[in-house]
């Protein structure tokens, strides 16, 4: 399938270079396997060519110098931490670690530098009681000096057993320009980003309202991204945490990451860009502080989340694997702009895509979504933290909690993905919330139901969408269904293979305002006369604005008295069998409760 052109790329000047630093012997050594793949299709126009980023690592690791020069051992019992503190210190542009060389405290890295391993490894083994080994910050507390062109490559990361899945094995504060590419961390994570102006004192996001920004009081520009991190490349790394969770990278405050053909187990990658609770910090007219992310090709299992992060924009999602997750498979929370395609979630706990609070323009395009039923018992296994319901049942989401009054800050749109349930019991489901507008077109489901009935919504659209039942569930069940005062329910086909519970509704619409807008047309609903499902419309008020029913293939048409009215249609409704349908105006209590 051809990857569609990232939607949210701009045009910067070249980024992520590192600098040329010349001093020590080069190193006739280069690693014996080259970067995985080429450049995709959809690469962000605001990254330099990951040609140019791959050249520029090569460049670095040439001028290594033999970490033994510094005095290092090696061996993997002797303490090597002053060594490569005086690599430091003494001005080499980068070392070259043969290894195993022990650290047992973080060592400090306060200018550009690069680290590299030869052979297998391991190149690292961490037997510090706290902190991370890595250790990359500015010399300086002020929070507007960065740190630039850290390079970490070929290294093979462990740690001690007692030390297992505490830290990660480099620990960055305030960088612009970091590579992190061909690691490998067992029983470590791999990589994380931090801002001196959250990692103190000064960010709290408790003291955010709905008017204050807390990123405002900490310090951080109201109108300008330009004191973030910057330039983060994270490139064909592997991971293995050792047990639930760990992280492949995370980065807070951030722009311009990129996280490609990364591997995971018990590992993910997420970001943070303030506090996404509208009296957090979380308001839409408020910066997102995470932005131009690409995150793409990359496979993870094993933890809370695959793919997910607080206020981002302009975050490209695309091509990820994901599976067994206690909580997520791709979330979006507090973002705008975002955009998640072709990625594949087998089993999340609560929702393979979601969004929560603000989901201002977020789109999931070509995604394919499975829950089999499993995932409770992974977590039991895996001694996962109990993070809500975690019934394994959940396609797409919405939990927009605290924007009720601010629908224009929530509007998603579901095309073209893929949905199957293949459990046991019973049918998977799509969980609403508040929303501005949503729109559910040229979707694939198994099982699923597609009910966005959900009171304080404005626009809806399920439009164009294949549903096939062979499993019967276990309650009754509303399969396509919603409320928002304008509402298009058109041209979706059901398939009923089996029979459902008695009082399920093919498709049924509640609508409280007295003002509509609505249109459910030209659906199907197949099955024979005995599995056959009605339309049910329930409005609980007296009415302004129009109502089309018509030209549906269903078991039977039930609406609410109020509808009987001239500017209401109800003409070329039928049975499967083609006999005309009459419209029963008797609606209340034939919904069932999501």
């Amino acid at each position: 399938m051809a990857h569609p052109a990232n939607p949210f790329a701009v045009d910067r000047r070249s980024l992520f270079a590192v600098s040329a630093l010349a001093l020590g012997a080069a190193s006739l050594w280069r690693p014996t396997s080259s970067f995985a793949a080429s450049q995709p299709g959809d690469w962000p126009a605001w990254a330099p060519p990951q040609s140019r980023l791959e050249s520029d690592i090569s460049a670095l690791r040439a001028r290594a110098v033999d970490i033994r020069r510094f005095g290092a051992a090696c061996n993997g019992t002797t303490d090597d931490s002053a060594a490569l503190e005086r690599a430091i210190a003494g001005g080499a542009p980068a070392v070259m670690i043969s290894g195993p060389m022990r650290l047992t405290r973080p060592v400090a890295i306060s200018r550009g530098f690069g680290i590299f391993g030869q052979g297998k490894g391991p190149h690292l083994i961490w037997a510090g009681p706290t902190g991370s080994p890595l250790s990359v910050s500015p010399e300086s507390n002020d929070p507007d000096s960065f740190v630039r062109n850290i390079v970490v490559d070929g290294i093979h990361a462990t740690t001690i057993a007692s030390q297992r899945s505490k830290t990660v094995m480099l620990r960055a504060v305030n960088i612009r320009g970091l590579k992190v590419t061909r690691c490998t961390a067992d029983g470590i994570g791999l990589a994380s980003v931090g801002h001196l102006r959250m990692d103190g004192s000064g960010y709290d996001r408790a003291k955010g309202s709905v008017t204050v920004d807390p990123a405002v009081l900490a310090g951080f520009s109201p109108n300008s991204l330009d004191d973030l991190n910057e330039d983060i490349y994270i490139s064909d790394n592997t991971v293995d945490y050792g047990a639930y969770q760990g992280s492949i990278l995370r980065f807070n405050m951030a722009r311009r990451v990129i996280a490609v053909g990364n591997e995971g187990k018990y590992a993910k990658i997420s970001w943070w860009g303030g506090g996404a609770k509208h009296d957090q910090g979380g308001m839409p007219q408020f910066l997102r502080r995470v932005s131009e992310v690409y995150i793409a090709d990359n496979t993870m299992r094993g933890a809370n989340g695959g793919v997910y992060g607080n206020n981002g924009q302009k975050v490209v999602v695309a091509r990820n694997r994901i599976s067994d997750m206690s909580d997520v498979g791709v979330d979006f929370e507090g973002c705008m702009d975002c955009i998640a395609y072709d990625n594949r979630v087998t089993n999340a706990g609560n929702f393979c895509y979601s969004t929560f609070y603000v989901a201002r323009n977020i789109v999931f395009r070509n995604n394919y979504g499975e829950q089999d039923g499993t995932i409770p018992e992974t977590i039991r296994r895996e001694k996962m933290s109990k993070i809500g319901a975690q019934r394994g049942l959940s396609m797409a989401a919405l939990q927009s909690g605290g924007f009720a009054t601010s629908l224009d800050a929530i509007t998603v749109s579901f095309i073209g993905n893929e949905f199957v349930y293949s459990g046991p019991g019973q049918l998977g489901v799509c969980t609403p919330s508040y929303f501005g507008s949503m729109v559910f077109q040229g979707n694939r489901l198994r099982n699923v139901t597609v009910d966005w009935t959900y009171r304080a919504t404005e626009r809806l659209v399920i439009k164009d969408n294949v549903l096939l039942f062979d499993r019967p569930g276990n309650k009754p069940m509303v399969l396509i269904g919603g409320s928002a005062p304008k509402g298009e329910i058109s041209g979706n086909r059901v398939e009923l293979a089996t029979a459902l519970p008695a009082e399920s509704v093919a498709i049924g619409y509640t609508v409280a305002s007295n003002r509509i807008d609505l249109a459910i047309r030209n659906n199907a609903v197949n099955a024979s006369a005995s599995r056959a499902l009605p339309l049910v419309v329930s409005v609980k008020r007296n009415i302004q604005g129009n109502a089309q029913i018509s030209g549906n293939t269903v078991g039977g048409v039930v609406v609410s008295p109020v509808l009987k009215r001239p500017n209401s249609r109800f003409d070329g409704n039928k049975t499967s069998e083609g006999r005309a349908i009459t419209p029963n105006f008797m609606a209340r209590g034939l919904l069932p409760t999501p």
